[in-house]
């Protein structure tokens, strides 16, 4: 599993095509960081419904989810 990617406003979505299945991403929207998980093929699956104010809280929020997808 990689530590993660962080993808803010002014980065393109395409950066997610390129990213393996269970990669933990934070993403920066309107100032406010979520947390996902790749699902691999540019898709991506959203972890809960909060939002973070620190990029590394959604990027551990991401790590999370994604390790306890593999168990």
């Amino acid at each position: 599993m990689s530590n993660g990617v962080v993808l803010t406003e002014d980065q393109s979505s395409s950066e997610l095509m390129k990213l393996a299945a269970g990669t933990p991403i934070a993403v920066q929207v309107d100032g406010l960081w979520w947390a996902y998980v790749s699902a691999g093929e540019g898709n991506v699956t959203p972890v809960g419904k909060t939002s973070f104010d620190d990029q590394d809280k959604a990027l551990q929020a991401a790590r999370d989810h994604a390790t306890a997808q593999q168990q």
